[in-house]
């Protein structure tokens, strides 16, 4: 990976331009936890969506619902 590059000050760019970003887990039954790390706990402070324990079906609903009618 590119040292130069800042995973979170990039997610802090795409959101000031409007741009969703969610974060939830791979794990069929089971949730994340951003409070552990550094990057995780900076994650919710820039305002990336975090959807700690729902089905990968409700996430997607809800992104298409929120972009639909959003103005």
């Amino acid at each position: 990976m590119n040292e130069n590059y800042n995973f979170i000050e990039k997610c802090k760019e795409a959101i000031e331009k409007g741009i969703k970003i969610v974060i939830r887990s791979q794990c069929t039954y089971d949730g994340i936890n951003l409070d552990v790390y550094e990057t995780g706990k900076k994650t919710k402070e820039i305002g990336i969506i975090v959807f700690e324990k729902i089905t990968r079906e409700f996430a997607y609903t809800w992104l298409m619902w929120k972009l639909a009618n959003e103005n």
